[in-house]
């Protein structure tokens, strides 16, 4: 009893931490809505009401208002989904706080409140259950992974805060696995299906993470085999049931892949994807690999330092994902240790995945206008859809995290003494403080997005679709292309799905072919509105000046 009684107030203990540290982290992390009462939002007005609109049609589809492959712009395509990252993890979310009364931004908030803690949480049971990590260096780890520098300094992107699924999938897949190897048929089922479902769910979600996901794991698994010798006399052990649940278990991955199926490789053949040309744009540079931006506590003046007198780079961009030094430091000693000292099962994994976060590093990077990526384009399945490849560097914090805890846990073990201990305590906080940086990009004006929705008169009865008029003047600091590309399509995209009715307008990763709709200030944009309810015989289409915020009724069949 006693000893019950204590491992019980060691549960409790552990709970009311990880609790602690939860809050603490959503607390830092989202400090400046905190502070401004959520008046101001993470995001911009471009790609993240894309995002906020796309997750509007789920709220749609679980009130039985609209077809789940067909949101409501660039109407009259169908599987429109397609065009985008689907968020459908995001839109169940969302629709909690929807139907919890929140306005369409604040419950997009709360999205990214859950995906962090997703992100603590998963983090933790992966070093705990795949590394056997003690607690302490669990939390560790799960505080470096959630507050990681790159991740905060793109949260524009909401859809990269997907990289929260990496270790709860690699925990169930890694589960599966092992219980294929003991035969063991029940957890083969619960964690074989549990990262199905999931695998599922984060391919409708957000791509790019998934993918990177998948090719780590792929060149993980082809780097595991020769190291790990007990493996196949292990697979040729597998009994017959055992090989049976396998393939109920790969069944069930096909089901859960259906819906990205059915939505993405129609749009996959339409569109093309992307030229190889884009993408070797936005490969990371040598410099890239330490770009942390002049925002973070501990490097910032350094970093300023060196772009004065080295040209290293500054602004914020899409190849400002790089990683924290030591971070880089230890998971290199890491890796070197699990590779001289890893004589068990999970040194192996260790050392695979530090061999494949290499590798893949440096097939990702760009010299001059080379890179090895080009190999990857040409024979992967799925490259042709991952434009952005510095996003990389977001998905390597797994990885590199992961390496980094299990090396500090492996060395204090291994050490046992307490000048030792000390030392790698003070590591594992510089850890946690290299990854703290001043960024908050609280750009988005709730309110005023709030009263543009709520400004949306009734559309007339005849209204069957619409289009947006827009002779705004530009905001202070507008370019060109917000105005007259992104500002009224991205707006109609958000009313259409607010006010639950189609729009021929919108703008995404992808756009149908025949669209037209930027510059609405040019006077041959009526025509084009009109030329293009012709083509598609649109019957009862209407105008939403966006000035006066008017409703004009249909013009006739095909009409504006």
């Amino acid at each position: 009893m006693q000893l019950i009684s204590l491992s019980t107030r060691h549960r409790q203990g552990r709970f009311l931490i990880l609790l602690l540290v939860q809050i603490g982290l959503l607390a830092w992390l989202f400090r400046e809505n905190w502070h401004n009462g959520f008046s101001h939002v993470f995001g911009d007005r471009y790609d993240s009401l894309i995002e906020t609109a796309v997750l509007e049609h789920w709220y749609n589809v679980v009130r039985g208002l609209a077809h789940w492959s067909s949101a409501h712009y660039f109407y009259p395509y169908t599987n429109t989904l397609g065009y985008n990252d689907g968020y459908l993890a995001y839109g169940l979310i969302y629709s909690v706080g929807r139907f919890a009364g929140a306005d369409p931004l604040l419950a997009a908030m709360l999205v990214n409140m859950a995906m962090k803690v997703i992100a603590c949480l998963g983090f933790y049971g992966f070093a705990r259950r795949v590394l056997a990590l003690e607690f302490g260096y669990a939390v560790v780890g799960a505080v470096v992974f959630t507050v990681s520098n790159n991740v905060v300094l793109h949260l524009l992107h909401a859809q990269l805060l997907t990289i929260a699924f990496a270790p709860l999938a690699a925990t169930l897949l890694h589960g599966a696995i092992r219980a294929a190897l003991d035969n063991d048929n029940a957890r083969l089922r619960r964690d074989g299906i549990g990262f199905a479902v999931l695998y599922g769910l984060w391919a409708m979600t957000a791509f790019y993470l998934l993918w990177f996901f998948s090719l780590f794991v792929l060149v993980l698994m082809v780097l595991l085999l020769p190291l790990s010798h007990k493996a196949l006399p292990r697979l040729l052990a597998i009994r017959r049931r055992t090989w049976g649940t396998v393939g109920l278990v790969l069944a069930a991955q096909l089901v859960a892949l259906l819906p990205f199926l059915l939505t993405y490789l129609p749009k996959a053949a339409e569109t093309g994807m992307h030229p190889y040309s884009s993408m070797l744009a936005y490969a990371p540079r040598p410099f890239d690999i330490l770009n942390i931006g002049a925002d973070n506590y501990l490097y910032g003046e350094a970093v300023r330092w060196l772009h004065q007198r080295i040209d290293f780079p500054l602004g914020f961009s899409e190849s400002q994902m790089g990683l924290p030094p030591l971070l880089l430091l230890v998971f290199l000693a890491g890796v070197a240790w699990a590779a001289f000292r890893g004589a068990d099962a999970r040194g192996r994994l260790v050392l695979a995945a530090g061999l494949a976060a290499l590798l893949v590093s440096g097939m990702a990077l760009r010299i001059d206008d080379f890179s090895a990526w080009q190999y990857v384009y040409q024979y992967v399945p799925g490259a042709k859809g991952v434009r952005v490849i510095s996003r990389w560097m977001v998905f390597l914090v797994f990885p590199v995290t992961a390496t980094a805890v299990y090396f500090l846990a492996s060395t204090q073990r291994t050490l046992r003494r307490p000048l030792a201990a000390g030392l790698l305590a003070v590591c594992a906080l510089l850890l946690v403080g290299e990854e703290l940086n001043r960024s908050n990009p609280v750009y988005i004006d709730r309110g005023q997005v709030v009263r543009l929705l709520a400004s949306v008169p009734p559309p007339p009865a005849a209204c069957r679709a619409f289009f947006v008029l827009d002779t705004r003047p530009a905001r202070p600091g507008d370019a060109e292309a917000e105005v007259q590309i992104y500002r009224h399509n991205v707006e109609a995209m958000l009313i259409a799905e607010y006010v639950n009715l189609p729009t021929i307008n919108g703008f995404s990763t992808f756009n149908p072919p025949d669209w037209r709709f930027d510059y609405p200030t040019r006077p041959d944009y009526p025509a084009r509105v009109a030329e293009y309810g012709a083509r598609h015989n649109l019957q009862g289409l209407c105008g939403l000046d966006m000035e006066p915020m008017r409703w004009t009724p249909p013009a006739g069949p095909g009409g504006a």
